[in-house]
């Protein structure tokens, strides 16, 4: 025989439902968290709260529950008959324990004295003693802010009968709703329908629900970790699909297009890592590379080398010094080092900076295609050009005559280190490096005319401009 209590609250909540479903609202008055009243007519309701047709103005009011005081909510949630997995009626009695250091414990009292208190936390026991805290105060907590999902479904399985079907299928919705441990709701689901016929119904259209809930919580999952675009968070991934499909025997159709979708995004997500991954490899290896070069080129430039000892070092012996520095600090093959160098794909270089390096007064040694005329040169502008490059023709052999003329050996000896570094850049550059332009100035003595007072121009030796190599 059903206690008369349990018969009142029945008959209550019947009341209220048919109440409802005879018409759409009923009058009420309800007390606002600050003290104020509203009065009017409920017409809707969920877990989150209610809709109120306020009087005399009509106006629609959206309430939730953390509008109302305690006592107030509670006995809305009574009058409209809301689920006891609704909202914040999952949660728990707690203490919080706010302390003279500024710490705030919350947690769940497993011992207590007059000296000492002992909570349960997520992090484990933390022991409290009382001449410490300023306050203690009780305090309605979430159970998993205490307890892993896990332990806090062994506590509440505690106050299920597993003899009777109605405890299986609330402990089931439980699991589902709250803490999405779905093979415990699949199992208490399952159980349920066993132990009476008048659940197997409902039971079946619960685990088809809530498969397709295990497929949206690992496809967020997955999704979510693909998104991270980090090689942990891929590989995780991927292990969660693999497990996907191991557990699956067979896949339905739906589950199959989902997985495919997923390691489709997951290979394009790998492959953009993997880009990125040799982009910036190749990136800092550049670095390096330039580093090493403009290291090995100020030290050789230092030294007693002849001009032919030094054009044969950089052209031949540096490239190998420099892989081979690479090799050693990066801990890569030769191999590598090499293909990465000798890459000259444009979009390899669109994030390193430029670098400019300069003949300077020894550009005349390497310049002899700069005199060539420029292809957009209109008819009279050709004209002086002719003119200026006789006078140039006519000047040097003049200094021939005088045995004026310079060697590159001879240059070389007077050039000073500064002079050679830039030279010997500006020669590595041309063979081994990404070359965006070769730049032409005015020589600055002669001012381009590869003449000065009629005699073959000292610094440019007829040469007319000085050369610089723009590269990365």
């Amino acid at each position: 025989m059903m206690p008369n209590k349990n018969i009142a609250i029945v008959f209550i909540t019947v009341a209220v439902l048919v109440f409802l479903a005879a018409g759409p609202a009923w009058p009420l008055t309800v007390e606002l968290k600050n003290g104020s009243y509203l009065t009017g007519e409920i017409i809707s309701s969920d877990d989150q709260g209610f809709e109120l047709k306020s009087w005399p103005d009509n106006g629609i009011v959206r309430l939730k529950w953390q509008h109302l005081s305690s006592a107030e909510a509670d006995r809305m949630k009574k009058m409209l008959a809301i689920s006891s997995l609704a909202g914040d009626s999952y949660n728990i009695d707690a203490t919080r324990v706010y302390l003279k250091s500024g710490q705030i414990y919350e947690g769940v009292t497993v011992e207590k004295s007059a000296a000492q208190l002992r909570l349960k936390t997520l992090t484990g026991i933390k022991n409290v003693v009382l001449s410490d805290a300023v306050r203690v105060d009780p305090v309605k907590i979430n159970p998993l802010k205490v307890y892993t999902a896990q332990e806090w479904y062994v506590e509440r399985a505690k106050t299920a009968d597993p003899k009777k079907a109605s405890d299986n299928f609330e402990l089931a919705e439980y699991c589902k709703t709250f803490l999405k441990l779905y093979d415990k709701a699949r199992e208490h689901y399952r159980k349920a329908a066993e132990l009476a016929d008048s659940y197997k119904a409902r039971a079946a259209q619960k685990i088809a629900e809530l498969d397709q809930d295990v497929s949206r919580s690992r496809e967020t999952e997955i999704e979510g970790l693909i998104a991270n675009k980090d090689a942990k968070s891929l590989e995780q991934a991927k292990n969660l699909l693999a497990e996907w499909r191991k557990e699956g025997s067979p896949l339905s159709a739906e589950t199959e297009k989902s997985i495919r979708r997923l390691e489709d995004k997951l290979r394009e997500a790998e492959k953009t890592l993997d880009d990125k991954s040799q982009k910036d490899s190749a990136k800092k290896i550049a670095q390096q590379y330039y580093a090493s070069m403009k290291a090995l080129v100020k030290k050789t430039s230092g030294q007693d080398l002849t001009y032919q000892d030094a054009n044969a070092y950089v052209n031949t012996m540096l490239f190998k010094l420099i892989v081979d520095k690479l090799v050693k600090d990066t801990k890569m093959t030769e191999e590598r080092i090499t293909a990465i160098i000798n890459d000259r794909s444009p979009g390899k270089y669109a994030d390193l900076p430029k670098y400019e390096a300069s003949y300077g007064e020894g550009s005349w040694i390497i310049s002899a295609e700069e005199q060539a005329p420029p292809a957009s040169m209109s008819p009279e502008e050709y004209a002086k050009y002719q003119k200026r490059v006789k006078a140039v023709a006519d000047a040097r052999d003049k200094a021939v005559q005088k045995n004026e003329l310079i060697a590159p050996e001879q240059w070389w000896a007077k050039a000073n280190e500064a002079q050679k570094e830039t030279f010997l850049e500006a020669l590595f550059a041309e063979r081994y490096m990404y070359v965006i332009e070769r730049k032409s100035t005015p020589c600055a003595t002669c001012n381009g005319e590869g003449i000065s007072n009629k005699n073959l121009c000292k610094r440019c030796w007829g040469a007319m401009n000085d050369i610089s190599v723009v590269y990365k």
